[in-house]
Formats: structure tokens, sequence, C-alpha cells
């Protein structure tokens, strides 16, 4: 595209220039409403799980520390890591086990997690999608 400004980029330019930047890094309408859905999807199996494993509910939850929801977000993925574990090899040995249990908790929990690693990639921290309330 050719420039019609010496100095200042035209306002064509730079909404080019700005969409260009947005879907560099990944920031586009629909990956945010994306990541906004699976942070709420991945907060809300994490305190489901929470509440399985430890019976422990929402707002006793969110009246730990910071470390110990650290350390809680630690024991609830491996655990539920572990279960996966053992839910594949079965899915293995026994195929239709697998159309009964895919739409598990854990595995919920699991998918979730990944997917929002992946979207978040060095950003990730567990403390803070737990600690905050989307909708």
């Amino acid at each position: 595209m050719e420039t019609l400004a010496l100095v200042k980029p035209t306002a064509q330019e730079q909404i080019l220039s700005k969409i260009e930047n947005m879907k560099r890094s990944n920031l586009t309408a629909v990956w945010l409403e994306k990541l906004s859905f699976l942070k709420t999807r991945f907060r809300r199996y994490f305190l489901d799980l929470t509440l399985a494993y430890f019976s422990l509910s929402e707002k006793q939850v969110l009246q730990l520390s910071d470390r110990e929801i650290d350390v809680l977000f630690t024991l609830v993925s491996e655990r539920a890591r572990r279960r996966l574990t053992y839910l594949k090899v079965l899915w293995v040995m026994i195929p239709f086990y697998s159309w009964v249990t895919y739409d598990l908790l854990t595995v919920r929990f699991i998918r979730s997690l990944s997917k929002v690693k992946k979207i978040l990639g060095d950003k990730f921290n567990a403390v803070s999608l737990i600690r905050t309330k989307a909708y």
C-alpha cells in the first residue's frame, strides 16, 4: 500500500497495523472470548474436583492463601492426571468404556487445563485463574 503522509501514517494504515499486531499476538476477539470461556471452565472443574477430593467448598478454597492454593492445585492436578492415566489404560483395554467415561470431571479438567496452558503459555498462573470470578 502506498503511504500518503510523509511523517504520520494515515488512519487506514494505523488500523491495518493494529489488526496485524492483534493477529500476531492472538488477541483477536474470538480468541479472547474462547480464552474467557476456557478460564471459567477450568476454574469450575478445579473447584468441583477440590470438593470431590478434599470436601472443600468454593468459599473455603478462596479463604486459603495464594501459596496454599498453589499447593492445592498441584495436588488436584497430580491426582487427576493419575486417574486419567488409569482411564486411558482402560480405554485401550475396553473400547466401550471410553464412550462411558469420556465426559468425566477428571477428563474435562485435564482437557481444559491443557488448553488454557497452551493458550497462555508462560503467563499461566493457576492461583490468579482460581481467584478471579468470571461469568
